[in-house]
């Protein structure tokens, strides 16, 4: 019998596939589609999608991303105010924001996020050697 409590065995297999990625990427935004388009582009990333602020600041403060990204106009703040909070957390003055426009294209968010996780390849390699 399979209860709430218990994960399925579905739900164990895709968070073990999924937490094996090697960059994590927190959205927050409405934008499925965004969200779509950044899931089927960025396969080495682990992408969490966040509706509102309010909803991101406990995934901010106690997980570890690689890129933030932001909506520009959010349900209850704007993108600016949750870079403000989030750069006064301990620990996470150094992360990545990109804040996205209404009217960017996908694929220039995209790009800034491939850029920003290939120079953090470069910090991760020079911290190995």
């Amino acid at each position: 019998m399979i209860t709430e409590d218990e994960p399925s065995y579905h739900a164990r297999a895709l968070y073990r596939r999924l937490s094996a990625r090697p960059w994590r990427v927190l959205y927050v935004g409405l934008d499925v589609a965004l969200l779509d388009y950044l899931k089927a582009r960025l396969e080495e990333c682990w992408i969490v999608r966040a509706p509102a602020g309010c909803v991101a600041r406990p995934f901010i403060e106690h997980l570890r991303y690689s890129v933030l990204v932001f909506d520009e106009v959010l349900m209850d703040m704007t993108a600016r105010e949750v870079a403000g909070w989030t750069r006064e957390l301990a620990g996470r003055e150094g992360r990545a924001v990109v804040v996205f426009r209404k009217w960017d294209e996908f694929e220039m968010v995209a790009g800034s996020i491939e850029g920003l996780v290939a120079a953090g390849r470069g910090e991760r390699r020079a911290a190995l050697m």
